[in-house]
């Protein structure tokens, strides 16, 4: 019953599952003073018991040891049962009615008294549980901490690795619009600082080669513009000369001399015309054509356009047809350079057709612009040749095969009418572009963006609304 003592002492070892986990010294006397010491050093609720009796215990009267009392003598009655004592300490849960304990008991032997003395080790599985959950709490954070600790400083070590390359990659993307002044930054003695310095003097010796190509290019285009001009004084006297002797101004002239003038006459209108290409192409290539921007009526170009082609349609044979929308005026074109740019399209339809063949001319609103069209059904461009052919001098294969001014069939020329048209076109802030398939045509769409109402000139004189979105058709050429 409580209150009895033990007056002898004993050391007993704790094992737990065959392992020696402590040993437990009981003095002369085991009381309620021995079960305070034995709790504070095992940070434990301690019960001693007697042949299933609590004799002390460190557990305040509860329901808990109200449990305690009735597995004392659960636990008497089992080793009643058995004959024997167990061996080492043994564990087992004991609910109670607020929370779970863990309960390590065990035989004390060799004591003065009689009768079987135990002892009871509580400690809160619950509590346990919790602390438990608590520490892997507290390793996952501190897990979490160490990963991010560790990307950031892989980050920073990555960001000192690639951003030299970075710098370097970018550079050369600027190098390839021409910005060769991108600062590098790289100031490493390693590998990296190295390929820096290489690159920086790479870098450098490529300035200075497109610097004297550009020194080179400006001075060809001086050339050009200088030489075409000085050209078209001769050609003009030339031309004046003959037009004179073929009027008769110097006296009679036979049939064999007008063929002959007639020559000369092509000869010159071929230099002219090749004279007019190169100082536009000097223009363009400075940025100076000297275009006159104001309202025009696209319609009243195609139609002059068709005008100046139909003695070359009416030799091939060919079949030529407009369709303009009705009161097409752009608000801002130069008139001249643009009819020159549509009319270089469309001899170039006229050559590559074959007699027989049909050339069309249309525009029409489009949204935020106008769009002209030169649709031919000649012998088509090959898909790899269609950005080709707004190069200069593409068609110059051999210069036996320079045309001589006449609209011949699949006749070759300077390859500069098509550049020069593009030129003209982006000049205005348009584009153009090819659509082909060999064998059936093409399709030569120039388009050509409205400018906003507030600062176009000649505000007011486009048509507008649907009414006005007609066709005027013209007869065709034949």
């Amino acid at each position: 019953m409580e209150g009895r003592s033990a007056y002898r002492v004993a050391v007993l070892p704790i094992v737990v599952g065959g392992s020696l986990v402590g040993t437990l010294t009981l003095g002369k006397s085991v009381d309620l003073a021995l079960a305070q010491a034995l709790k504070e050093t095992t940070r434990s609720e301690v019960v001693f018991t007697v042949d299933g009796e609590i004799i002390s215990s460190t557990v305040p009267e509860s329901p808990l040891r109200a449990i305690l009392r009735e597995k004392a003598r659960e636990w008497r009655d089992r080793e009643a049962k058995r004959g024997i004592l167990p061996l080492g300490a043994t564990l087992e849960v004991v609910p109670s009615p607020n929370e779970r304990f863990l309960a390590l008991r065990g035989e004390v032997s060799g004591l003065e008294m009689g009768g079987s003395l135990s002892y009871v080790l509580l400690r809160s599985l619950d509590q346990e549980t919790a602390m438990v959950r608590r520490i892997g709490a507290d390793l996952l954070w501190v897990g979490a901490a160490a990963a991010v600790l560790a990307l950031l400083l892989g980050l920073g070590i990555a960001a000192g690795v690639t951003r030299p390359i970075r710098r370097l990659v970018q550079a050369a993307n600027e190098m390839r619009v021409g910005n060769y002044d991108f600062p590098l930054d790289v100031r490493s003695r390693d590998e990296m600082g190295r390929l820096a310095e290489d690159f920086e003097a790479m870098r450098a010796s490529q300035r200075s080669e497109i610097q004297r190509l550009g020194e080179i290019d400006r001075m060809k285009s001086n050339f050009i513009a200088i030489a075409s001009h000085e050209i078209v004084t001769p050609v003009t006297m030339i031309k004046a000369y003959a037009e004179m002797i073929g009027g008769g101004a110097l006296g009679p002239v036979t049939e064999n001399q007008r063929e002959g003038l007639a020559a000369i006459g092509r000869g010159t209108a071929t230099l002219t015309r090749l004279a007019r290409d190169l100082t536009d192409m000097s223009l363009l290539d400075r940025d100076q054509l000297p275009a006159n921007f104001e309202p025009s009526d696209l319609g009243e170009i195609l139609e002059e356009i068709a005008v100046q082609v139909s003695p070359f349609v009416t030799q091939r044979n060919q079949q030529l047809s407009i369709s303009v929308e009705t009161g097409l005026v752009h608000p801002r074109i130069d008139r001249d350079y643009l009819g020159q740019a549509i009319l270089n399209v469309v001899m170039n339809a006229v050559r590559f057709t074959a007699d027989g063949g049909a050339v069309d001319l249309s525009a029409k609103r489009v949204p935020d612009g106008a769009e002209i069209a030169v649709t031919d059904t000649g012998i088509g461009i090959p898909k790899e040749d269609q950005e080709k052919i707004f190069a200069r001098l593409v068609e110059l294969k051999d210069i036996n095969l320079h045309s001589s001014g006449t609209a011949e069939f699949n006749s070759s020329g300077l390859g500069l009418g098509l550049s020069i048209a593009r030129g003209i076109v982006e000049a205005h802030g348009g584009t153009i572009r090819v659509e082909s398939e060999v064998g059936k045509g093409s399709t030569f769409r120039i388009l050509l963006p409205f400018m906003p109402e507030s600062t176009a000139p000649g505000k007011g004189t486009g048509a507008s609304g649907d009414s006005a979105r007609q066709l005027r058709q013209t007869s065709s050429v034949n």
